[in-house]
Order: C-alpha cells, then sequence, then structure tokens
C-alpha cells in the first residue's frame, strides 16, 4: 500500500494516527514483501500478526499464509480493516490489546506452523516481545519491526547496559538477524527514528532446555530473569538470598557453579550468557521443585 493509497483510506474513514498507540502507517510495499519472503509465509502456515494499522502487512500475508490473526487494539482500526477485507476469508481480525491476549490458545485447534510479523509500538516493545516468547515459543520465525533502540535491547550481549532478560529470552528462542532497516520515510506520519526488522529464527535442537519447557515453567523463568536483573549493581548470589530461593542456594552448590566464572562466585546476572542463567534456573528450579 503505497502512500497515495494509504491517504485515501485515511481520508475516507477519517483516520488520524494517534501517537500514544505509536501508530505509523507502513507505506513501503517493498518492506511488506521483505518481511513476507523472511518469515516464508506458505499455505502451510498460520500467522500471528500484531498491529496491522491499515493492513498493508495483512493483505500481503492472506496472500501466501493458510491463516492469519491480526490484533489490533484501536477500535476504529478494526473497522476499517473489517471494511477493506472482508472479502479475505482467511483473516480473522481481534480486537484486544495484545499484552492481554492469551497468545497460545490462538491457533490451538490445528497442526500448521505458527509465524509472526509484528509491527510495536515503542512504548510496549520489551514487554511484548518477552510474551510472545513465553506464550509463543513454538512459532517457527518472528518478524518483528521496531525502533533501532529498542532492537538494541533484544540482541544485546552479557556486559553491557542493555543487557537484560529480553536479551536472555531472545538468545534463547533463536537465532537473531538485523533483516532489513526501516527509513522514516517508510511511514506516515514519518517518525523521528529508524526502524528495524529483527528476523528470530526459532531454535531446533532437541537440546535447548527451553523450547522443552512448558508454558508454566517459560513464566517461572521469566519471573526468575526479572528477579536476577532487578539489582543489576548487586552481585547475584546476594539478590537471591532473601528469595524464594535462599534457602536452596545455602548449601554452597550455587556458589562452586558461579566459580566457573569467577573463582569467588561474586558475579552479577548482567556478566552471565543466556546458558548460563538458564543453568542456574533449572539448578534452581529442580531443587524447588522437590
Amino acid at each position: 500500500m503505497n502512500i497515495s493509497e494509504t491517504r485515501d483510506l485515511m481520508n475516507k474513514y477519517e483516520i488520524s494516527p494517534t501517537r500514544s498507540l505509536g501508530q505509523n502507517f507502513l507505506i513501503d510495499d517493498r518492506v511488506v514483501q521483505l518481511i513476507c519472503m523472511g518469515a516464508d509465509v506458505s499455505t502451510n502456515d498460520n500467522v500471528l500478526e500484531i498491529g496491522p494499522g491499515l493492513g498493508s502487512l495483512t493483505r500481503a500475508l492472506s496472500d501466501h499464509a493458510g491463516f492469519v490473526k491480526a490484533i489490533e487494539i484501536d477500535k476504529k482500526m478494526v473497522a476499517v480493516l473489517k471494511d477493506t477485507l472482508f472479502d479475505r476469508k482467511n483473516i480473522e481480525i481481534i480486537h484486544e490489546d495484545a499484552l492481554k491476549v492469551n497468545f497460545s490458545e490462538l491457533f490451538s485447534e490445528n497442526s500448521r506452523k505458527i509465524k509472526i510479523a509484528a509491527n510495536l509500538p515503542y512504548y510496549i516493545t520489551t514487554p511484548l516481545v518477552e510474551k510472545l516468547i513465553i506464550d509463543m515459543a513454538q512459532a517457527d520465525v518472528m518478524m518483528l519491526m521496531m525502533q533501532r533502540e529498542a532492537a538494541e535491547r533484544l540482541i544485546a550481549v552479557p556486559k553491557t547496559k542493555l543487557y537484560g532478560p529480553v536479551s536472555v529470552l531472545t538468545a534463547l528462542y533463536g537465532q537473531v538477524e538485523k533483516y532489513v532497516k526501516v527509513p522514516a520515510a517508510a511511514y506516515i506520519p514519518r517518525p523521528n527514528v529508524e526502524s528495524l526488522v529483527l528476523r528470530i529464527v526459532r531454535l531446533d535442537s532437541p537440546n535447548s532446555k527451553f523450547h522443552r519447557f512448558n508454558l508454566t515453567k517459560r513464566k517461572r523463568f521469566k519471573k526468575f530473569l526479572d528477579l536476577c536483573f532487578s539489582q543489576r549493581r548487586k552481585k547475584l548470589l546476594n539478590v537471591l538470598r532473601g528469595s524464594e530461593y535462599d534457602k536452596i542456594i545455602s548449601d554452597g552448590s550455587l556458589t562452586a557453579f558461579l566459580s566457573v566464572s569467577r573463582p569467588d562466585g561474586n558475579v552479577r546476572a548482567e556478566e552471565l550468557s543466556p546458558d548460563m542463567l538458564l543453568e542456574i534456573f533449572c539448578m534452581l528450579n529442580s531443587a524447588y521443585e522437590e
């Protein structure tokens, strides 16, 4: 959908983009097609789209996918989408806040592969990505468009200030690629920053402990990561003391494990790799469940 088509729709339905919802409509068909190609969408796929806006990507996804479920929070936008996409029988528009949707139940009734395409508002990028990874860990690929600053948090590495729970979850979920830069001119209204599409392909390994977790355990792991990074400057052992894990770490086994990174075991969460944080969680969780 180019700029003239987008403006025609906005005029017809009296649409004024809402800044508080981070509404910037994609008008670059090249980016739309690249996202579809990156996800390698076929009729064997269910696609979850978040933030469809005026439907330029939604329409392109439906050309290739078995079924598309698009989640839109703006009631007025939902009406536009249902009106303009009424002829598409493989699209369902869901009027809901994506942060409140139970993603794990959206495609529970069939066996198609699941792929995700999302245009993420800056103000909810991190919590929404965390929710997607926790709830939709079975998805084969995620094509996530976001502001560059938000993308840097997802791909941050240990010992950097941006490294945190979302970085850990992203690394454990899959292989991340900076797929395509999206200039400000690709949107209307034009934002003040450049965006980036990340392509994240699910790790398909029988040795992936994270992907063997059920939904309850993935949520528990997220809670554990939030605790670990809640006081970034404190040593991890001190952060865990006084928590639900206090009695478990008193036997010194965690100190011994952490001595792999530092002889005295005094390391911060931000110094540990995603795999090491996962191992610590598994160690503590195993003892916790006994």
